[in-house]
């Protein structure tokens, strides 16, 4: 991977920004990318939604010394976790996901198979999701 020079990178820079910022912000994020692209990551997921591309990735911090999962979207990073904060985030996007399925057939069920209009079926929905909250281990 070819190295860019920091004055190419300053005056890249000023062409792109029309607000003042300084050329020299650039140099970091611009090293941390070519860190990236030339050691690589570990592990990358990616998903689309609203055409925004979510990714996690699998770290691990040179100075640290310590793991680390990425969390990227459109490629400019969210937040950095322990892995132990990732995996409880993956367990809660699991229910959620799960939770919002259920939701939705609740709803639609009862609209479509049972004839209920949109407000008793939200109302029942609020109903169910009392219920399922009371019941889940």
């Amino acid at each position: 991977m070819k190295i860019i020079p920091e004055d190419e990178i300053k005056a890249q820079w000023s062409k792109l920004t029309k607000y003042g910022r300084r050329a020299s912000a650039a140099i970091s994020p611009i090293r941390w990318a070519e860190a990236r692209l030339s050691a690589g990551t570990g592990k990358r997921t990616e998903a689309v939604s609203k055409g925004q591309v979510i990714s996690c990735t699998s770290n691990y911090g040179g100075n640290s010394r310590k793991p680390y999962v990425g969390i990227e979207v459109d490629g400019a990073l969210l937040t950095q976790l322990p892995p132990e904060t990732a995996r409880a985030l993956g367990y809660n996007l699991i229910l959620s996901a799960e939770a919002a399925e259920q939701d939705a057939f609740m709803v639609e069920f009862a609209e479509k198979e049972i004839g209920v209009p949109l407000p008793q079926a939200a109302q029942i929905l609020g109903l169910f999701r009392e219920w399922r909250e009371k019941n889940t281990i």
